[in-house]
């Protein structure tokens, strides 16, 4: 698996989105923003505190079928181990009201 991400080396703003190998991006719509380019993940620039940082975005829908919104704590993020992936792992969201699980 490869180091984890140095988010300190790009310059971050409130409300823009970043990719762990482009900087900032424009994300793709998708069940969550994702980079255009690998389709990974897009986190979002967020001022949490008093520090700049940035912070993965949940999905605001369930892809499973009937789709529906998603609040807080409806949610569980974990992780899939796959050799595609940049950093050896996908993201996978849990929808905790019908059990779909996305990644």
């Amino acid at each position: 698996m490869r180091e984890a991400v140095d988010w300190s080396r790009w310059l971050v703003r409130v409300g823009a989105y970043y990719c762990p190998e482009h900087s900032e991006v424009r994300p793709r719509d998708e069940l969550v923003p994702a980079c255009p380019h690998r389709l990974r993940a897009a986190h979002l620039g967020a001022l949490v505190g008093k520090e700049l940082t940035t912070v993965e975005v949940a999905p605001r829908t369930c892809a499973g079928a009937p789709a529906h919104p998603l609040g807080s704590g409806q949610v569980l993020l974990g992780t899939w181990a796959c050799s595609c992936a940049p950093d050896g792992v996908h993201r996978t969201w849990t929808c905790r009201a019908c059990g779909d699980v996305q990644h």
